[in-house]
């Protein structure tokens, strides 16, 4: 399988000079960039993160979301989310921030 290809500034992230959350990022971009055989990464101007609930992710996918939200993490461009569910009588007990 032939890796993808990554600019220096992109090997930069990779090697986690930009934090810990960007270079998850970056492992999994990596990651499925190769997968699916992709020459390089592609600039955009934002993106929509999906299937982000235990029901699709699992385990795997809360530890991922634990390891970005521990970092510190934030987006570095417009990102949208589905929404989700929430207990109305209960959001409290399940420490929803009120804001």
């Amino acid at each position: 399988m032939k890796t993808m290809y990554l600019t220096r500034e992109e090997e930069k992230v990779l090697d986690g000079e930009y934090g810990e959350g960007q270079r998850l990022a970056m492992k999994i971009l990596c990651a499925l960039g190769d997968f699916f055989e992709a020459e390089r990464l592609i600039s955009v101007q934002s993106a929509h993160v999906s299937g982000v609930s235990y029901k699709t992710g699992g385990d795997a996918l809360i530890s991922t979301l634990e390891k970005f939200a521990s970092s510190g993490a934030k987006t570095s461009i417009l990102t949208t989310l589905n929404p989700g569910g929430v207990d109305l009588e209960r959001w409290r007990d399940l420490r929803v921030d009120e804001n």
